[in-house]
């Protein structure tokens, strides 16, 4: 009978051990999933994600507000491939509903994107050992400048 006991001791503290390891596994796996941060932040700018890889560069940062509208420089440096943050760019801003309306790229890229109210413009540089991103966000004008008439350019000249 003592085996038997020592035996059904055995059975219970593996159960227990096996629940106790199944239980901790689970919840394991459900701290890593909840854990499952988006690979972007917002900064001033609340529909304009930024690549986590991304520092802001705040010495260098200008905004201001006018209408409800904000509007400014922001500017990012980081230890990533240019290509593929300019990748990682349009795909976060066309999920935030921007538009993209012109491209440039090379060592010094350009995207123009135009959402409601505003544009924004990132200007991505690419360096020996960091690449920086500059951001403009503008208001547009409530309406389109004419082109200048020929008076205009006698008087200016």
């Amino acid at each position: 009978m003592i085996r038997v006991v020592r035996f059904r001791s055995f059975l219970s503290v593996s159960a227990l051990l096996l629940l106790f390891a199944s239980s901790a596994c689970s919840s394991l796996q459900g701290l890593l999933q909840d854990d499952n941060k988006p690979d972007y932040f917002y900064s001033e700018f609340e529909d304009i994600p930024i690549p986590r890889q991304m520092d802001d560069c705040t010495e260098t940062n200008v905004f201001s507000s006018r209408n409800n509208l904000k509007t400014g420089v922001q500017v990012f440096k980081g230890r990533v491939e240019a290509g593929s943050l300019l990748r990682t760019i349009q795909t976060y801003m066309d999920r935030e509903g921007w538009v993209l309306l012109a491209s440039t790229r090379g060592s010094n890229s350009l995207l123009l994107f135009d959402k409601g109210e505003r544009y924004a413009v990132f200007h991505v540089l690419d360096g020996r050992f960091y690449t920086e991103m500059q951001i403009y966000v503008t208001s547009k004008l409530a309406e389109p400048l004419s082109a200048p008439s020929a008076n205009s350019q006698i008087l200016n000249q």
